[in-house]
Order: C-alpha cells, then sequence, then structure tokens
C-alpha cells in the first residue's frame, strides 16, 4: 500500500500534477522492485551506476579510439539518470516530477546541499550541481566560459569529470531516503530501498568484472557479422 494518500505538497493549484497520478496507482514493486519487472527507482540508480563505473574504465583505458566515444556516451547517461533522481529526491518543482516526499510519505524531499542549496543556509560563489547539471548538459548553450563545481571529495572540477561525483551523490541521498523511511515506520520500504541500493552496486560490479569479455565479442568484425548503419 502507499503510506500516503493525499494529493502532491507542491501542486500549487497544478490540476495535472504527475505526483497525484503517481500516488494514485502507487505499489511498492512499481518503484523499488530490484527483480524481475523492476521499479523506477531501481532502474535508474543500476544504470546510473553501472554508467558512472563504465566512464571510469573508459577514463582509465585511455583508449582514445576513433569512432568508439564510449566515455561520453557513459557520462550523458550519468547526467541524466542523476539529474532525475536528484530532481525526485531533492527537487521541488510543482509541474515537471514527481516528488518522493508525496509519494512515500516523507516529512519533507530529501537535502542535498551540493545539489540545491538549503533554504538559509550559506551561498557558495560555486554554482550548485543543479544549475549547471540544468542548463550545461540538458540545453546547448556558450560553453567558452566553463564553470566548476564542488566535487564530492570537496575538489573543483569541469562538468566532464563528474560522473562519479553525481554518482556518489545520488548514494548519499539514497543513504538518507533509507533513514527517512525507517525513521517513518516503513518497514517493509525501507528493506525494499537497500535491496535496490544493494543490487545497483552488484550491476555496476559486473560491469568491470566483464570487461576482458569484450575483446572476444569484438572479434565478430573479422566474421562479417556486424552492421554498419551509416
Amino acid at each position: 500500500m502507499n503510506p500516503i494518500t493525499s494529493s502532491c505538497r507542491y501542486r500549487r493549484g497544478n490540476s495535472l500534477n504527475s505526483c497525484d497520478i503517481a500516488i494514485a496507482s502507487f505499489t511498492p514493486d512499481k518503484w523499488l522492485a530490484s527483480t524481475g519487472q523492476v521499479g523506477h527507482l531501481f532502474d535508474g540508480l543500476s544504470y546510473l551506476l553501472q554508467a558512472a563505473q563504465e566512464w571510469q574504465l573508459q577514463t582509465d583505458l585511455k583508449l582514445e579510439v576513433v569512432g568508439y566515444p564510449a566515455q561520453a556516451y557513459a557520462m550523458d547517461s550519468v547526467f541524466l539518470r542523476s539529474r532525475s533522481l536528484f530532481e525526485f529526491f531533492v527537487g521541488t518543482n510543482p509541474k515537471t516530477h514527481c516528488h518522493a516526499s508525496c509519494l512515500f510519505g516523507l516529512s519533507n524531499q530529501i537535502g542535498y546541499a551540493k545539489y540545491k542549496p538549503v533554504p538559509g543556509g550559506t551561498s557558495s560563489v560555486n554554482p550548485t550541481w543543479e544549475d549547471v547539471l540544468h542548463v550545461g548538459s540538458m540545453h546547448l548553450k556558450d560553453r567558452n566560459s566553463p564553470v566548476q563545481l564542488i566535487g564530492h571529495d570537496g575538489a573543483l572540477k569541469d562538468l566532464n569529470q563528474m560522473p562519479v561525483d553525481f554518482a556518489k551523490g545520488i548514494l548519499d541521498v539514497w543513504g538518507d531516503f533509507e533513514t527517512e523511511l525507517n525513521a517513518q515506520g516503513y518497514a517493509h520500504l525501507h528493506s525494499m530501498a537497500e535491496a535496490c541500493r544493494d543490487k545497483a552496486k552488484e550491476d555496476a560490479g559486473h560491469v568491470f568484472d566483464s570487461i576482458d569479455l569484450r575483446a572476444k565479442a569484438y572479434r565478430l568484425v573479422l566474421t562479417g557479422n556486424l552492421k554498419k548503419i551509416f
């Protein structure tokens, strides 16, 4: 059952808010199942961690092969999935997304200062992760003067060096999500969220463990069984 049945607390007159639709059809499996037909949140977390691991592998390998920008593909996947998860857990936009606090009966949206400043907190001279993920990765813009972000480890980094930082940030937020579910007494949801995190990290580990199998698959190009589409 859904722990909360009221309408979206951030709606502010928007009668078509996606939270209300999601609340009406909420089931734990739809959001947190980590086996079988997996839930929305597990899907986002698992592929985010896998993409971050792939980005790190490509960074370490330094292949620099023309026609194989796998590092860029992985980076883009991290940006899109981390932004959607941050917005779900941290964001308060009344129109464009669901909110963790509405769907899971949390006391509030989860705070994460690197992504979104805490109301009343001290502002930083550096832009937030929210600002740069939204503008720098989602929209065409003048990139002649890139800004740096405060990484998960506190170091200043360019956006294209942030995939692992964003993934670790989401894991921080996910840990707070588990803590809040437990504090609210939602034992079953708490167990499911823990299972999601553990399985997502396991899936990311497979990306690393299976890298030696790629060379065998790439030899298919010699057999003529691969298709060039452009």
